[in-house]
């Protein structure tokens, strides 16, 4: 075997070598359970189901406690490697953007009166601020509310931005999703102040858009 020959195998076999190592350019959050996934920047860090329920288990809430044990699934990726389960769960702006999904039964009330309104509302009372019935905050921006079907559920993804207790501008994306058989709810949020959400904006609609549902395998 010639010299120019060998080489030329040398550089191959470096080539495939590095190919074989480079690093993944997207975290996927994914439960093959429920058939659901998003992705997140490989960059992002990831808050785990675990970190989550030991949170979700301090609340004294009956109803707090109900949802979680039904919940099926659930993930969180976050920009700041500082951010914490509590963080995800607080209702208060982040300053750094924040994704986080979750996968649920209903309960026998939610199955019977799931709709679209009670999908917006599964963490602010959107319908409510909108509609009037609850004093909303003054600055309440509706700044999408669509339509989103995929194979295994439908729903709505609604986004807004307003000024929560912590006196802070933030921009909220919800995409809440209902099961074809109407009894499971699949979730994603991605949020952070609005300067923030401006910021990442193109990396915040590539995890939005990125949120799938396949269904039970």
């Amino acid at each position: 075997m010639g010299r120019k020959v060998r080489t030329t195998l040398a550089l191959l076999f470096s080539t495939l070598a590095l190919t074989g190592c480079v690093t993944p350019s997207q975290n996927y959050a994914t439960s093959k359970e429920t058939g659901t996934y998003f992705t997140a920047p490989a960059s992002w860090s990831k808050i785990s189901q675990k970190e989550l329920t030991k949170v979700e288990r301090a609340s004294t809430s009956e109803s707090a406690q109900e949802k979680l044990s039904l919940t099926r699934w659930e993930e969180a990726y976050a920009l700041s490697e500082t951010t914490t389960a509590a963080d995800v769960l607080s209702a208060k702006a982040p300053t750094e953007p924040i994704a986080y999904a979750r996968v649920r039964y209903l309960n026998g009330t939610e199955i019977n009166t799931a709709s679209y309104n009670f999908l917006r509302d599964l963490v602010f009372p959107i319908t409510s601020w909108v509609e009037g019935s609850i004093t909303a905050p003054s600055d309440l921006t509706i700044l999408d509310d669509a339509e989103v079907t995929q194979k295994a559920a439908q729903g709505v993804r609604t986004e807004i931005s307003f000024t929560g207790k912590d006196g802070v501008l933030q921009t909220f994306d919800q995409t809440a999703l209902l099961s074809t058989d109407r009894r499971t709810i699949y979730v994603l949020i991605v949020r952070c102040s609005s300067t923030c959400f401006e910021k990442h904006q193109t990396a915040l609609s590539s995890i939005i858009q990125s949120f799938t549902v396949r269904g039970d395998a």
